[in-house]
C-alpha cells in the first residue's frame, strides 16, 4: 500500500465511501453516477493504492486520513470489534425473544427499504 499516490476527487469520495461502509449501489445514488462508473473508479483506484479488496482499501482510507501505521490500525479493529460483540450480547440479553435474523430484517425494514436494494 502506497500512501503518497494521489487519487483524482472522484477516486478519493469512492473510497472514502467505501470505507465507511456504503454499497457500490449506494455510493452511485449518492453521488448521482451509474454504479458501472463506480466500479470503474473503484478498480483505478485500487490499481492506484495497490490493493485488491475493500478490507484493503478501507485500511489504506484509515491509515492515510488519520496518518497512523497498518499494526495501529489493526489493534482499533480489534478493540472496535469487541466493542461491538460486547454491545451485540447487550441488546441480544434485552430482547431474548427475537432471533438475530428478525432483528436485522425489522431494522431494515424499519428504514423504509426492502433488504436486498443495496446489496
Amino acid at each position: 500500500m502506497n500512501l503518497s499516490i494521489k487519487l483524482t476527487p472522484a477516486e478519493e469520495e469512492v473510497i472514502s465511501m467505501l470505507a465507511n461502509g456504503y454499497a457500490k449501489k449506494e455510493i452511485a445514488y449518492e453521488l448521482h453516477k451509474s454504479v458501472r462508473t463506480v466500479e470503474h473508479l473503484t478498480r483505478s483506484a485500487y490499481g492506484k493504492i495497490g490493493v485488491q479488496k475493500v478490507n484493503e482499501a478501507t485500511m489504506w482510507w484509515f491509515m492515510k486520513v488519520f496518518k497512523i501505521t497498518e499494526d495501529e490500525v489493526r489493534k482499533a479493529a480489534k478493540l472496535l470489534l469487541v466493542v461491538l460483540i460486547v454491545n451485540m450480547g447487550y441488546e441480544l440479553k434485552a430482547q431474548p425473544a427475537k432471533t438475530i435474523r428478525q432483528q436485522r430484517r425489522q431494522v431494515v425494514y424499519s428504514a423504509g427499504r426492502r433488504r436486498n436494494d443495496f446489496n
